[in-house]
């Protein structure tokens, strides 16, 4: 059922994307945006809980998080806040995701250092060789890593340490 939902959303342009504001409490001032993932559905909103986990298992999570950035990257390409966008294990193992988001940046005229790449804590990162290397290639590029979600399952920020990256 979900697997049908998410074709659909895809199709008629019904993945949706959320900027929350991250605020700094001593200034007060927005410092950057965070994207949210939504799927509409029939005129109903559904938040990710709903359906990241279908999207993974039937091979349709990097897709999603390539129109998340996308739809960022557009949303952001006349301001001057910084913004993240949260990525997976699936993702960063994906031969095609480096250039997808190198090739999606240019088209939009984004600085690499206004976006923040947030790793969600759902699995494990540590021993998947492709994503070790994507995550490089990233902070190599000038891409910010953040950890999305501390405290919960894998602990990718233990391995992110363990491979010398800064968070």
């Amino acid at each position: 059922e979900w697997t049908f939902k998410i074709i659909k959303a895809i199709e008629k342009d019904d993945i949706l994307v959320y900027f929350q504001p991250i605020v700094d409490c001593k200034t007060d001032k927005i410092v950057k945006y965070e994207a949210l993932i939504r799927l509409r559905y029939k005129d109903e909103i559904f938040g990710p809980f709903y359906f990241l986990d279908t999207a993974r298992y039937s091979g349709y999570l990097t897709k999603l998080t390539n129109i998340v950035f996308e739809k960022s990257c557009k949303k952001f390409q006349d301001k001057p806040y910084k913004f993240s966008v949260n990525i997976t294990d699936v993702d960063l193992a994906d031969v095609k995701f480096i250039d997808f988001v190198e090739k999606t940046r240019d088209a939009y005229n984004i600085d690499r250092s206004r976006i923040v790449f947030e790793i969600l804590e759902e699995s494990s990162i540590s021993n998947n060789l492709l994503a070790n290397e994507n995550l490089k290639k990233l902070t190599d590029l000038g891409y910010a890593l953040s950890i999305d979600d501390f405290g919960t399952q894998c602990a990718n920020f233990s391995q992110l340490g363990e491979h010398h990256y800064e968070s």
